[in-house]
């Protein structure tokens, strides 16, 4: 139990001192942080995201659309059966 507790709070604290390094520490002439995000506000960067948005649309239209039709379906084919 004492064991757990240990390693638990070693854990913690390379957690700790890992996101501290992250956020604080340089990496050349910015942190790991600053890299990140000046990777990802790159123009390149906004148009994946965008491509990204614009097939996650897509995809949940098809999803629902096709949802709408089953479910249709499904109406119709229990409408018949009670006739």
């Amino acid at each position: 139990m004492l064991g757990n507790l240990v390693r638990r709070l070693v854990n913690l604290v390379v957690l700790a001192l890992a996101g501290y390094a992250f956020f604080a520490l340089p990496v050349g002439r910015r942190t790991p942080w600053q890299h990140v995000v000046a990777i990802f506000s790159t123009p390149p960067a906004h148009e994946a995201a965008e491509d990204v948005q614009k097939t996650g649309a897509d995809l949940r239209d098809r999803v629902v659309g096709e949802g709408r039709r089953a479910a249709l379906a499904l109406r119709d084919a229990g409408a018949d059966a009670h006739r």
